[in-house]
């Protein structure tokens, strides 16, 4: 758009896609947590490198901080091997977390965005789709170029590299800028965006 002069326009997740009340129910209806009446989050923890990995001991301890706050389901999306964080983040907390992982397709994660509240992952496939639905979203961001980031103001970035570090991408590096995202500083965030 820059190149050529223009300015990109924002088009709504209405425009499109268009859902209907069948659509939800038929996926949906079935899941137990949309029975009750706390606030959705959408967790997503898999990364297809280990370098862009958070670290599932953070991810205890800001799941722990949040439950306190107040009424939140937490909901696990992602691939097969992503159910290895869940049973592991799950066997270390004493509250309830519920998993689509390798449950849903992506036209129906789309769908599960457009019904839930917030959204907390790390740089990712599903970080866009949450950035096009229009979800209040943290994304944790690893090494190297960043592509893809969220324009809109309500949502949060945690990005240590600055871009940096596209040889981090390719090498595990044993203090990388992944890891100096702290899980107090993704907590505050989520206090910001759910005051935003």
């Amino acid at each position: 758009f820059y190149l050529l002069g223009g300015k990109p326009r924002k088009i709504s997740f209405k425009e499109i896609f268009d859902l209907n009340d069948e659509d939800y129910n038929k996926i949906f209806s079935s899941q137990v947590f949309f029975k009750s009446n706390k606030k959705k989050i959408i967790i997503h923890t898999g990364a297809s490198w280990p370098m862009m990995k958070w670290g599932n001991d953070r991810w205890v301890d800001v799941l722990k901080k949040i439950n306190i706050m107040g009424e939140y389901d937490f909901v696990f999306i992602g691939v097969e091997k992503d159910n290895k964080d869940y049973n592991y983040i799950s066997s270390l907390v004493d509250f309830k977390l519920y998993s689509l992982i390798s449950k849903i397709n992506v036209w129906e994660l789309t769908t599960l965005f457009n019904s839930v509240n917030y959204f907390i992952g790390i740089d990712s496939g599903p970080g866009n789709i949450a950035h096009l639905v229009g979800l209040r979203s943290i994304i944790i961001y690893g090494p190297g170029p960043h592509t893809f980031m969220s324009d809109d103001e309500n949502d949060i970035i945690l990005d240590k590299s600055n871009g940096r570090g596209v040889y981090q991408r390719f090498f595990l590096k044993k203090n990388s800028f992944i890891k100096k995202i702290t899980a107090n500083e993704v907590y505050e965030a989520f206090k910001k965006i759910t005051n935003s």
